[in-house]
């Protein structure tokens, strides 16, 4: 955990960070590439999430939970905010 420590997110007891999986899509759908996210809630993983979706569509699970799909024609008008 010291290395989620280490991004400056907050964790405490009431607040643990979490594991999400950002997966990156094709234009045909297939998935291109994956990696972990670590967010302190779905809110805050929903934020990331939207802002890796610049150019191609992500999708946003934990574990198999499936949460947010980022269609990139969508994310084009979010920027960095």
């Amino acid at each position: 955990m010291s290395d989620i420590r280490k991004s400056g997110l907050p964790e405490d007891d009431q607040h643990p960070v979490r594991t999400y999986r950002v997966v990156a899509l094709d234009d045909d759908g297939r998935v291109n590439a994956s990696t972990t996210l670590p967010a302190i809630d779905d809110e805050a993983a929903k934020r990331f999430a939207r802002r890796m979706a610049k150019g191609f569509a992500v999708e946003l699970w934990d574990g198999l939970r499936f949460i947010e799909h980022y269609d990139s024609r969508e994310t084009a008008s979010y920027g960095c905010g």
